[in-house]
């Protein structure tokens, strides 16, 4: 018989948010412990839902379920949540390697920019305003009873003698989805995260036209609200502190200026650690030793197209069904 204790979800960053909403329409009891940390990769990301891959912009017909999955799993969010947070939002790339002119970009948008030629328009891409989402889900929860606001202190958690229980009370399973802390659990210290951080700056131009996202080689512009872009972003993988990179904010708007015909000013610079992992491969299963305990974590850059198909995968085949988790070999393999 399945325990009716509910299911403890550590952290309502993207990751806790599909799968407490994975839970929520399943049916299945559980209870959310966040602390709010709005400069986490969550709600620093660009949130895009993109099929396409690199440079070249080739469809892949797994990326295009993954982008199927996403937009029917956000859509139901936004039924539930009552606001609207999934924005078609077509991609047009410059310098693209093979452009097919098929989809011809409007010239009034492209007096923009200084380049007029190798561009391509993409029509099936998206953008999920995960601001929103987080916090309106986060209302959700709490109009439910099902989070707590605050820190998980793991010294109140018993797992290895009797029930799983934390703060006394008892719960059926225990779940991490923490972001880049996860490394720091005792738990979980072993897993090979390879964290690197990003940085993002947040510029405004009344006369960029706001329905579009623009790439041109890695540099992004994602329309926000007011007339404002979110630009990015780098990889840094060695650093010391969270300071924003002055240096590369220099080298990017020295590209914004050789790229856009149109002015424009920088509003804001930040920057925010993204939980990547070794080989891109997720961390979604159950510890070895403690099979209780699951960690759901490093969805990486694609977390917001991804996540959606990955964490209902894990939900209906691991948490309902009682199989293997898809990518619990990589548990298996580290967690001894």
């Amino acid at each position: 018989m399945q325990s009716t204790a509910p299911i403890l979800i550590i952290g309502q960053g993207i990751a806790g948010t599909l799968l407490s909403f994975e839970l929520f329409t399943a049916g299945v009891p559980f209870q959310v412990i966040d602390q709010v940390d709005t400069n986490c990769a969550s709600w620093a990301s660009g949130a895009v839902l993109n099929p396409y891959s690199g440079r070249t912009i080739k469809g892949i017909s797994r990326r295009n379920q993954m982008y199927l999955v996403a937009r029917n799993k956000y859509q139901q969010l936004e039924g539930l949540i009552g606001s609207k947070i999934l924005h078609h939002t077509p991609l047009i790339v410059f310098e693209a390697e093979d452009p097919d002119t098929t989809v011809p970009v409007p010239e009034a948008i492209l007096k923009a920019f200084k380049q007029q030629n190798d561009i391509q328009l993409f029509d099936e891409v998206a953008l999920v305003d995960n601001a929103l989402l987080l916090k309106e889900w986060s209302k959700v929860l709490e109009q439910n009873q099902c989070i707590t606001n605050g820190l998980f202190d793991l010294e109140q958690l018993s797992y290895q003698d009797g029930p799983l229980k934390y703060q006394g009370k008892q719960y059926s399973k225990l779940i991490f989805c923490t972001g880049v802390t996860a490394h720091d659990s005792p738990l979980f210290s072993s897993l090979r995260f390879t964290q690197n951080r990003g940085d993002v700056l947040l510029i405004r131009s009344e006369q960029l036209n706001h329905n579009f996202i623009y790439q041109k080689d890695k540099l992004r512009l994602l329309p926000r609200p007011d007339h404002t872009f979110w630009c990015g972003s780098n990889y840094l993988w060695a650093y010391e502190d969270m300071i924003p990179n002055r240096g590369w904010a220099e080298q990017t708007i020295a590209q914004l200026n050789s790229w856009l015909q149109t002015p424009f000013e920088v509003k804001d610079h930040f920057c925010a650690k993204r939980p990547t992992t070794a080989g891109q491969i997720p961390f979604i299963g159950w510890h070895p030793l403690f099979p209780d305990i699951g960690i759901c974590n490093g969805l990486g850059t694609k977390g917001f197209s991804a996540g959606p198909l990955w964490i209902e995968n894990f939900v209906q085949e691991s948490i309902l069904n009682k199989q293997a988790a898809m990518f619990q070999y990589v548990l298996d393999k580290w967690c001894r």
